[in-house]
């Protein structure tokens, strides 16, 4: 009897020892899931900046610039530009990354004297504002935290700017943006709004066109 009693309390203590490690293993990693590694992390941005970067002016996406904006602004001005030269010299070094253009032109705020830099990649279908200040990131226009591009593409003359000279563009003159975008929900009040700004700037010109291609861009 003494020898069971002994044999069973010998099993119980190695079952609460067995407990005990693996509810500390448990904490131990949920202490730590939000910085599992940064290879991880640098996955998860990868993928984001890809699908900014490859998006073409017919499947632009603004929740896409959204979430990409959104994953560097935590990250600080100078980590958020190093994230996207390592995309760029790594992912995107075959491909034109168009869409880290308007990324970059919602992610930093630069001075009026100084003024945010052209997208050399072509003429505009839709010419830029004669007063620069009226739509400052042209052709990116933000209503309510949500980045619409008010073109439908550019007509390409000679080589295309590289997104790289943009990079240093904003490492030079850019500040980042001081809180995440936070983008309205109400679909039909972002458009009255942006046909209100549009208006003021452009009259009726180019009215039919510009609401088509912002009633796509929304409906995605």
């Amino acid at each position: 009897m003494v020898r069971r009693w002994l044999l069973a309390t010998i099993a119980l203590t190695l079952i609460l020892l067995l407990l005990l490690a693996y509810r500390l293993m448990s904490n131990n990693s949920t202490t730590t899931i939000t910085d599992i590694s940064v290879e991880g992390g640098n996955e998860t941005m990868t993928t984001q900046l890809h699908q900014a970067a490859t998006m073409t002016f017919e499947d632009y996406n603004p929740l896409t610039v959204v979430q990409a904006v959104n994953a560097l602004q935590p990250l600080g001005k100078t980590e958020a530009l190093n994230q996207v030269e390592n995309y760029l010299q790594n992912e995107g070094a075959n491909q034109d990354n168009l869409g880290l253009f308007w990324v970059l032109r919602v992610l930093f705020d630069v001075s009026a004297e100084q003024g945010f830099p052209p997208v050399q990649i072509g003429q505009p279908t839709i010419a830029p504002p004669t007063n620069r200040s009226d739509f400052p990131r042209y052709p990116i226009v933000i209503v309510q935290d949500v980045p619409l591009l008010v073109v439908n593409g550019y007509a390409l003359g000679g080589f295309p700017e590289n997104v790289q000279a943009h990079v240093d563009y904003y490492r030079l003159h850019g500040t980042l943006r001081s809180q995440p975008l936070d983008p309205a929900s109400d679909v039909v009040a972002v458009k009255d709004e942006f046909m209100q700004q549009w208006r003021a700037v452009y009259g009726n010109t180019r009215t039919t066109e510009v609401q088509q291609t912002i009633d796509r861009q929304l409906s995605q």
